[in-house]
């Protein structure tokens, strides 16, 4: 069977960092359109943020797709892509955040991190930081 170019999916992830609190937004497009953000409290780094970002937007992909031919996930994060993809140099600290990215990312046959300018990544950029803002609300106030 012909794959057909919907069967790809590209993700724009990205996560916007304060105290306590950070923001993720996707963009997913392709055989599903989606965008999305969420709060994630607590302390992270910058990385663990941009990972989670990525962890959300391939795991609604996953679910919400029925082809899972091929996935792309673009971020503008370049270490990100670089601990992802086990490149021989990184350290493995991060084996375990590795081995779940790569889990999910294998419910596609093909898939690929990319790194991208923030300037191409914008739509997933204003999302985390709505998100981030909601999130410093959330704390400020507390939960509804």
């Amino acid at each position: 069977m012909r794959q057909s170019h919907t069967d790809k999916i590209t993700i724009h992830t990205d996560a916007a960092r304060g105290e306590h609190v950070s923001g993720l937004g996707y963009v997913i497009q392709g055989e599903i359109s989606r965008k999305g953000r969420k709060v994630l409290l607590g302390e992270y780094t910058s990385m663990e943020a941009e990972l989670h970002a990525l962890l959300e937007a391939v795991r609604v992909a996953s679910f919400d797709s029925d082809a899972r031919s091929e996935c792309v996930v673009r971020t503008d994060c370049e270490p990100l892509v670089r601990k992802i993809s086990a490149y021989e140099n990184e350290r493995d600290d991060w084996e375990q955040y590795r081995r779940s990215a790569t889990w999910l990312l294998d419910k596609f046959d093909d898939w690929d991190v990319q790194y991208v300018f923030r300037s191409n990544n914008q739509d997933a950029h204003e999302l985390a930081r709505e998100a981030l803002f909601e999130g410093r609300e959330r704390l400020k106030y507390g939960d509804d």
